[in-house]
């Protein structure tokens, strides 16, 4: 990337308002993070999507992954449907053990899972663990673009409906809303998000944590880099979300009664500065909101910013 295509990326990092370094940092959380062998440690970029991006940057960091295939992917959105009544997080990582890895290889006898691995969709992660010092090893997509991908199908899949027009535009709305820190905007379509999301869903509004993870598949669709509990040196934010240069942190509460709402919202900020979440490398402008979600009213009551 450096090497050939460094008047590339300076290029797009001018039309798009970026430094060059965010730039590259933004092809990276994009479109890179492919591991085909566990002994690999360089990760390849997605070389089509790149070449796409900077041919036409004026365009953004568009999702180039279903080109790739030319085809709708019938084989992975089957193998979704099969997984539906597990959470999503089946998706985002799975924890694989070294016989399994042995397997993926054997094109013979292939594990379901191992086509997700095979064709992209979920990339090796050794993580190493001090304490047992052991290394374990888990499944997940290399990057935003895959992300987004996989969601869009498991949505289709577990809602049985397609992405419509209206999440289309609610995706791209969530985008401009960050971009233009919009945050009134922002809150109004995280009510549209629960809204759609919990009409037909029974447990939509009994935990705060099925909130949030509605609002982070929305995210993900999007296209926008969030995590769900990232962790600090004393604990984990509900929700951070990277964007170019700030880092939004969400903490957020449900509120079963109208009378405990002002409580929620003052625990939420408290919690969330006491904790120090946010605080972690990079470096970035940090933004703290929290949100208050009725469960009486299914939407967002109240929410500040720190």
């Amino acid at each position: 990337m450096h090497q050939y295509f460094d008047e590339y990326v300076e290029n797009a990092a001018n039309i798009l308002k970026l430094s060059k370094e965010e730039c590259y940092a933004q092809i990276k959380a994009h479109y890179d993070g492919y591991r085909f062998h566990v002994n690999n440690e360089t990760l390849l970029h997605n070389p089509w999507s790149v070449l796409n991006f900077l041919s036409a940057p004026e365009n953004g960091f568009k999702n180039f992954w279903y080109e790739t295939g030319g085809a709708y992917p019938t084989l992975i959105s089957k193998y979704i449907k099969s997984i539906q009544n597990t959470p999503l997080e089946t998706l985002k990582k799975v924890r694989i053990s070294q016989d399994d890895l042995d397997l993926f290889y054997d094109y013979f006898d292939t594990p379901t899972v191992s086509l997700l691995y095979q064709t992209g969709y979920l990339s090796l992660r050794p993580e190493y663990v001090e304490d047992l010092a052991i290394t374990r090893y888990f499944l997940c997509p290399p990057n935003l673009e895959v992300k987004s991908s996989l969601s869009k199908l498991y949505l289709k899949k577990v809602r049985q409906t397609p992405i419509t027009e209206d999440d289309e535009d609610t995706a791209s709305a969530l985008v401009s809303d960050f971009n233009n820190q919009s945050y009134e905007n922002l809150i109004k379509h995280f009510n549209v998000i629960l809204n759609s999301f919990g009409y037909d869903n029974k447990v939509a509004f009994t935990d705060e944590r099925n909130c949030r993870d509605f609002i982070d598949l929305a995210m993900t669709v999007a296209g926008i880099n969030s995590r769900k509990e990232v962790i600090s040196s004393i604990g984990s934010a509900d929700l951070v979300v990277e964007m170019p240069g700030k880092r939004y942190v969400f903490e957020f509460k449900l509120a079963r009664t109208k009378g405990s709402e002002n409580l929620l919202l003052d625990e939420a900020l408290e919690q969330s500065c006491d904790k120090r979440y946010g605080e972690i490398l990079p470096i970035k402008e940090l933004i703290r909101i929290g949100v208050v979600i009725s469960a009486k009213d299914k939407a967002v009551s109240l929410w500040k910013i720190v």
